[in-house]
């Protein structure tokens, strides 16, 4: 729902943080989004007001999904405390 508005947007990041600053039961998806755009724990937290020791730990989240994204199999099998790190984080 919202990744479609973030699309269509002509200013995905005006979007986003017009997002974050509306508490709604979808805001986590709009942090999740201007991590993607690069945006800081500090930038977000100004925004949303959200704890920045939460806001740390989702961006850790998002990092370990970027790398995970960024390899192959053949990488992900040489990558043994990478692969423990995101079991630890809830990664399945």
């Amino acid at each position: 729902d919202n990744e479609i508005m973030h699309r269509g947007s002509t200013n995905v990041e005006l979007a986003v943080k017009d997002e974050l600053q509306r508490p709604s039961p979808a805001r986590i998806w709009s942090i999740a989004k201007a991590y993607e755009l690069g945006m800081t724990v500090d930038e977000v937290h100004q925004l949303t007001k959200i704890d920045c020791w939460f806001l740390s730990k989702l961006h850790h989240i998002h990092h370990l999904r970027s790398s995970l994204k960024s390899m192959d199999l053949a990488e992900l099998s040489r990558s043994e405390a990478l692969l423990r790190e995101t079991k630890r984080c809830g990664f399945a």
